[in-house]
């Protein structure tokens, strides 16, 4: 994305141009583009829209998620796809209504209850506020790192990364 529109192009490997895209107009709120692929779909988030294109970039479906996703995307092993927000705000995208089904964190502590929503690669939820990182995991959320305890800050803005247990 430059601002003014986004552009995916399919390259082969010979350096040749296979195919190119502009998306729609409404893809070019933010600079930041989310793009997760699994199998032979793409799916680009960006702002509040979502589109999902096959592996030769024919755009298959544009869909506009009702609020802001932050750039938090998330796409399960299984083709699962959900959109993570502020304030503990997490969607599951059923993609053959084109409809967004909120997620309810059962027993959700107070104290978490403006956390960011986070991912990791094992699929596993991560709630992100001031204090620190719980990990969840059905109705028990556990603190898995303070911020306080090193020199990290938080950020709501931030986009969390979690590569194993131990490095985030």
């Amino acid at each position: 994305t430059n601002g003014i529109s986004v552009e995916l192009s399919l390259w082969g490997n010979d350096g040749v141009l296979k195919n190119s895209v502009i998306l729609p107009e409404v893809f070019t709120d933010l600079p930041n583009t989310v793009i997760r692929t699994l199998g032979d779909r793409i799916y680009i988030l960006q702002a509040n829209s979502l589109a999902i294109l096959d592996t030769d970039l024919n755009l298959q479906k544009t869909l506009f998620f009702p609020g802001d996703a932050y750039g938090r995307m998330h796409l399960t092993s299984d083709g699962t796809l959900y959109l993570g927000g502020y304030a503990n705000s997490l969607y599951h995208v059923d993609l053959s209504n084109g409809t967004f089904v909120p997620y309810e964190f059962p027993d959700l502590p107070a104290e978490l209850a403006e956390a960011s929503v986070h991912f990791d690669i094992a699929d596993h939820l991560y709630l992100a506020e001031a204090s620190g990182i719980y990990q969840v995991d059905g109705t028990k959320y556990s603190c898995v790192l303070e911020w306080n305890s090193g020199n990290a800050k938080y950020n709501n803005n931030m986009d969390l990364r979690v590569f194993d247990e131990n490095t985030f």
